[in-house]
C-alpha cells in the first residue's frame, strides 16, 4: 500500500472523470505531506526520474538548505553544497533500482566547515523512493568520547600495569571476592605460577600458604587477615610467617596493607610484601652475638668492681698499720676515690646498659657511703641532696664523681673543725645541654691565700673539672664554701624514642 494512494480510491471502478480523480489524489497528499511537514524527523520522496516531489523543513534544515531549491531538482544537481554526499546518491540509486531498503550512517561537510551525522533510510515506494534522515551527530559526538575515555582508561589502566609489575616488592589487590590482581614478584614470593592459583575468597589465601604470626604462631584466618582488616578500614603493618606453595619452605615477610578510598567509599585494599628472612636470620646472629658481647661486658665490669674493691681495701688495711696521721689520711683519700670509681663499675654491672649512668642513682651511692666513713659526724652535719636524674657518657660520670668525692671529702674534713654542727648541700640540674652542679658548705671557709697554694684537694678538683669535662668553674667563700661547675656532656647520645608500629 503507497502513503499517497489510499485503499478508497479504485480507479477502474470510480465513474469520476481523470480530473476529478487528479484531485481526489492531490487532496489525499496534501493531508500527508501535512503530517511530514510537522515532523522533527527529515522526510523526502525522490520519483523514478531522481527529482524531489517532496521535501519536509527539517530534511531542507539538516542540509542547511531550504525546501524550494529541492523540489523539481534531481537528487545528483548541487542542491545543497555538501561534500561526502556520493554515498547517500548511490543508496538512492540502489533502492530506486532494486527496490529493497537500505540504512546507513554518513556525515556531511558543509561550506561553513561543520561536519554533522546522518542515520539514513531509504525504502521503495510505488511513486519511487522514501528517505528519512535522523541528525545523529549529538549522538555520534559521545560515541567517540565514550571510546577515546575508554582508549585513556585502557591506556592509564596499562601503565598501572606496568607501574606495578616493575616494582620490586610483591604487591597484592583485592577487594570483598579476594585478590583481584598482583605482581610476579608476588607470585614469586608466594609461590604460585598464576593470580588464578589463589582465587576463590578471602581465605584461600592465608590457607594455602599456612600464614601465621612468626613469634606467636597464630594463624591468620580470613577475619583477621590484612586484607580483610583494610577493607574494614585499617592501615596494617604485620610481619606474617608463612610456607612457600612451590618450594614448602618458611619465609618472613613484612606486609603493608592500607584501603584504597574513592568518592568516600573503600573500593580496594592493597598489600605490599618486603621479603625480610635473611633479615631476621642476621637480626638474629646480632641478637646472639650481642647477648654474648653483654655477657662478657658484664663479668668485666663485675671483675673491674672486685678488683678495684681489693685494692681499696689493702689500702684500707694498709692505713690502719701506720701511725703518720698524714699517711693516713692520704690513703683514705685514695681509698674513696678508688671507691668512687668502682662504685661505676657496680651500676654498670646493675643496668641494662653499658655506655650511660644516672649522675642520681650516682651521686646518691657516693653521699650514703660518705655518710658511713663519717658516720661519727652526721647527728652534726646534715648532708642535703638535691639531684636530677641526668643521664651521662660513663666517662663523664666518672668524672663528675671524682669532683663531688674532692668536695664532699674537703666539706667534712674542714669545713666544720671540733663540734661544729652544720649542712652540706648538693645540687645537680640540666638545662638544655648544659647539666650545672654545685656543692656548699655553711662551714668556717678558707682564705684565698688557701685556693692559691692548692690546697683542700682544690688543686684535683680544678685538674678533672677543667682538663676532663672543660666545665666553667666558680668558687666563692661567703658564709662557707660554694663551688659551682657548668659543662656539657660531649659523649652521652640520648637513646631514641621508641614508636609502636600499628
Amino acid at each position: 500500500m503507497s502513503i499517497l494512494y489510499p485503499k478508497t480510491l479504485n480507479v477502474k471502478e470510480n465513474p469520476y472523470s481523470q480530473d476529478e480523480i487528479a484531485t481526489a489524489i492531490k487532496k489525499e497528499q496534501l493531508k500527508y505531506y501535512k503530517a511530514f511537514d510537522e515532523l522533527d524527523e527529515g522526510i523526502a520522496i525522490v520519483n523514478f526520474e531522481w527529482k524531489y516531489i517532496y521535501v519536509n523543513n527539517s530534511f531542507a534544515s539538516q542540509l542547511q538548505s531550504v525546501r524550494g531549491k529541492f523540489i523539481g531538482n534531481t537528487i545528483f544537481e548541487p542542491v545543497f553544497v555538501c561534500k561526502s554526499i556520493l554515498l547517500f546518491n548511490w543508496v538512492c540509486k540502489n533502492v530506486l533500482l532494486n527496490r529493497l531498503p537500505l540504512t546507513i550512517e554518513t556525515y556531511y561537510k558543509f561550506s561553513d566547515t561543520s561536519e554533522h551525522w546522518f542515520k539514513v533510510h531509504v525504502s521503495p515506494v510505488p511513486e519511487g523512493i522514501f528517505i528519512q534522515s535522523h541528525d545523529i551527530s549529538e549522538y555520534k559526538s559521545t560515541e567517540k568520547r565514550i571510546k577515546e575515555l575508554k582508549e585513556l582508561s585502557e591506556n592509564r589502566l596499562t601503565e598501572l600495569n606496568a607501574i606495578i609489575e616493575s616494582f620490586p616488592e610483591g604487591i597484592l589487590i583485592g577487594n570483598h571476592t579476594g585478590i583481584i590482581q598482583c605482581n610476579s614478584r608476588a607470585l614469586s614470593l608466594l609461590g604460585f605460577e598464576s593470580i588464578e592459583d589463589f582465587k576463590g575468597g578471602l581465605s584461600v589465601l592465608p590457607q594455602k600458604i599456612n600464614a601465621r604470626h612468626p613469634e606467636t604462631g597464630v594463624l591468620f584466618i580470613e577475619e583477621n587477615s590484612l586484607l580483610v582488616r583494610s577493607l574494614n578500614g585499617e592501615t596494617v603493618e604485620e610481619n606474617i610467617l608463612f610456607t612457600n606453595y612451590k618450594t614448602g619452605l618458611d619465609t618472613i615477610i613484612r606486609c603493608a596493607s592500607a584501603p584504597v578510598i574513592r568518592d568516600g567509599k573503600i573500593i580496594y585494599a592493597i598489600i605490599v610484601e618486603s621479603d625480610i628472612t635473611e633479615n631476621k636470620r642476621l637480626e638474629k646472629a646480632a641478637k646472639a652475638s650481642l647477648n654474648e658481647k653483654e655477657i662478657l661486658l658484664r663479668e668485666l665490669y663485675h671483675r673491674s668492681k672486685n678488683n678495684l674493691t681489693v685494692i681499696s681495701s689493702l689500702l684500707s688495711l694498709k692505713a690502719l698499720e701506720l701511725k703518720d696521721k698524714e699517711m693516713i689520711a692520704i690513703l683514705n683519700d685514695m681509698t674513696n676515690r678508688i671507691r668512687t670509681i668502682g662504685e661505676i663499675h657496680d651500676l654498670l654491672h646493675r643496668s641494662n646498659t653499658y655506655e650511660q649512668i644516672n649522675l642520681n642513682e650516682y651521686i646518691s651511692q657516693i653521699v650514703n657511703r660518705f655518710l658511713d666513713s663519717f658516720s661519727d659526724r652526721t647527728d652534726k652535719i646534715i648532708l642535703k641532696k638535691e639531684v636530677e636524674d641526668v643521664h651521662v657518657h660513663v666517662d663523664t660520670a666518672i668524672s663528675c664523681g671524682l669532683v663531688v668525692n674532692e668536695l664532699l671529702t674537703n666539706s667534712f674534713k674542714y669545713a666544720f673543725p671540733g663540734n661544729m654542727k652544720g649542712e652540706i648541700e648538693i645540687k645537680l640540674l640540666r638545662n638544655d645541654d648544659l647539666i650545672e652542679l654545685n656543692v656548699r658548705d655553711n662551714g668556717i671557709g678558707f682564705n684565698e691565700k688557701e685556693i692559691a697554694e692548692g690546697r683542700l684537694g682544690l688543686k684535683i678538683f680544678h685538674l678533672i673539672a677543667e682538663g676532663q669535662l672543660n666545665a666553667e668553674t666558680d668558687v666563692t667563700t661567703n658564709n662557707g664554701v660554694s663551688v659551682n661547675m657548668r659543662f656539657k656532656d660531649d659523649h652521652y647520645i640520648p637513646p631514641p624514642v621508641s614508636k609502636t608500629v600499628f
